[in-house]
C-alpha cells in the first residue's frame, strides 16, 4: 500500500511545474484474470485523506459495470473520482466516427481523420464499394493538401477492396499508381505494403516476372523499414 502511494509521489515529482502539469497513469490491463485481486489493488488508491501526490497526478482504472471498485467508488461519493461508463462496441465506435466524420464544426483535417478509419471499418466489415467510395474522397483531400504518402495509402485502401471483390487487374492499377506516389514521398513503410500487393496481383495475373520485380522492390523497402518479417515475405 505504501509502496504504490511512494511512487506516485516519485511520479508526482518528475513534473516540472505541479501547478501547470499533470501527470496521467493508466492502470488498464487488457484482460483482468483476477478481478477481484485487480479491485483491492485499485482501491487502495481512494483516498482516505489527501496525500501528495494526488493535486498533480491523475489515475485512470477500469472495472466492470457490475463491478467492486465501480460500486464502491459509486457509494461513496468520493469527491474528484469519477465513474463513465464507456462503449468500445464496434457499433459505438463506428457511429462515434460518422459522428466526427459529418460534423462540420469540426476541422477538415479532423474530419477526414475519422473518414479513413471509416474506410477501414468498411473494408473490415466487406463493405468494399463504400470503403472505396471514402478512399476516393481521402485521395482527393490529400492531394490538395499536397501529401502524396497520403494519397498513396488510400492507394493502397481502393487496391485491397478490388482485390477482395475479385477485380485483379484494377486492383493491381490502383497499387501501381500508389507506388509512384510512394516513391514520390520516399514514404517506405506505405511503398512496402504496395509493393507486396503488387507482386501477389501479379501471381494471380500468371505475370511471374513481373512479381518477382515488385518482390524485389519490397525486400529493399522492408530493409528500409527494419522489417525483418516482410524481408522474408518478399524474399523469392
Amino acid at each position: 500500500h505504501e509502496r504504490l502511494h511512494a511512487w506516485l509521489d516519485y511520479v508526482a515529482s518528475l513534473l516540472p511545474d505541479p501547478t501547470e502539469h499533470h501527470a496521467l497513469v493508466c492502470l488498464m490491463p487488457a484482460e483482468l484474470h483476477d478481478p477481484d485481486g485487480y479491485a483491492r489493488l485499485m482501491a487502495l488508491l481512494l483516498p482516505e485523506a489527501p496525500r501528495a501526490w494526488m493535486s498533480s497526478v491523475r489515475i485512470v482504472v477500469r472495472d466492470r459495470r457490475d463491478g467492486p471498485l465501480a460500486a464502491a467508488v459509486r457509494a461513496r461519493a468520493i469527491a474528484g473520482v469519477l465513474v463513465c461508463d464507456v462503449d468500445f462496441s464496434v457499433e459505438a465506435v463506428a457511429a462515434s466516427l460518422e459522428e466526427t466524420a459529418g460534423d462540420v464544426s469540426r476541422g477538415e483535417r479532423e474530419r477526414m481523420a475519422a473518414e479513413m478509419q471509416l474506410a477501414m471499418v468498411d473494408f473490415s466489415h466487406r463493405r468494399h464499394r463504400d470503403a472505396m467510395r471514402r478512399y476516393a474522397r481521402l485521395h482527393a483531400y490529400h492531394g490538395a493538401q499536397g501529401q502524396p504518402a497520403m494519397q498513396a495509402l488510400c492507394q493502397l485502401g481502393i487496391g485491397d477492396s478490388l482485390r477482395a471483390s475479385g477485380d485483379t487487374p484494377r486492383a493491381l492499377g490502383r497499387y501501381q499508381a500508389g507506388v509512384a506516389q510512394a516513391v514520390a514521398a520516399q514514404s517506405h513503410p506505405v511503398l512496402l505494403n504496395l509493393t507486396l500487393a503488387a507482386a501477389g496481383c501479379c501471381a494471380d495475373l500468371g505475370r511471374h516476372a513481373d512479381a518477382l520485380g515488385y518482390y524485389e522492390c519490397a525486400a529493399r523497402a522492408a530493409s528500409l523499414t527494419l522489417n525483418p518479417e516482410a524481408r522474408a515475405d518478399a524474399t523469392v
